[in-house]
């Protein structure tokens, strides 16, 4: 009998415990429901917040390039307006528009091989060089001849030059009406602040070839001419001695 009292009572307590276990889980199951509700409305206002910053931001910068925009558009105005009134004429491109019959410009010369002027040379010739180059081609000859003329009559002065710009190349070949010999003596002397160097021209390197020369396109053309003429020249007889 009292066996079976404490069996009935075990079994109370065992469904009284149930019982609690039973009305305890709806309550923690609630309670997780209620959590996860709440962190689901942080994340979304989360969302939200962020959204309406970018949305600001937005607006701000857009607020920003109208700004600019119509900065530039007034300064464009003021421009244009101030091209108008000091031209008076319509506001063209800065960029300037090449026409189609715009041709280039062609320089001038003449090639220093164009004139017969080399065959002065022969063995009597005297070579100088040492003068100032600065100055033009008429000017240094008639400098060398008032020069020379100290020696005797000059025949001739012959200043090889460059093509393109005309100036003299350094040296220059000249010829005496009578004796030669003579003009030799102004080697070294002065002249315009210089010193000239006075040689004979036969046997130098500058008697068959320009050194330090700046030609032309011509130049060849003119060279195969003068070779065509000498070779098509007669050949003079020396005259017979009585």
């Amino acid at each position: 009998m009292d066996s079976d009292k404490v069996v009935t009572y075990a079994n109370i307590l065992k469904r009284d415990a149930d019982d609690s276990e039973a009305l305890a889980k709806p309550t923690l199951k609630k309670h997780k429901e209620i959590d996860i509700s709440r962190n689901d409305i942080a994340i979304k206002n989360e969302i939200i917040k962020n959204q309406q910053m970018n949305s600001d931001i937005l607006e701000i910068l857009l607020k920003k390039m109208d700004d600019m925009s119509n900065r530039l558009n007034v300064v464009t105005d003021f421009v244009e307006k101030q091209q108008q009134k000091d031209s008076d004429l319509p506001v063209t491109s800065m960029k300037k528009k090449k026409s189609p019959k715009e041709k280039k410009k062609v320089v001038k010369y003449k090639c220093g091989l164009a004139t017969n002027d080399y065959k002065m040379k022969n063995r009597r010739t005297i070579f100088v060089q040492g003068f100032d180059c600065s100055f033009p081609l008429e000017v240094i000859k008639r400098k060398l001849t008032e020069h020379f003329s100290s020696c005797g009559e000059v025949a001739m002065v012959y200043l090889p030059h460059h093509c393109k710009t005309d100036s003299p190349i350094g040296y220059a070949f000249i010829n005496m009406r009578n004796d030669e010999k003579e003009a030799l003596k102004l080697d070294g002397t002065r002249f315009d602040g210089m010193y000239l160097e006075v040689t004979m021209a036969y046997g130098r390197s500058e008697y068959n070839s320009f050194t330090n020369r700046r030609g032309c396109k011509r130049c060849l053309r003119n060279i195969m001419k003068r070779r065509m003429e000498d070779a098509n020249s007669p050949i003079r007889k020396l005259p017979r001695q009585s």
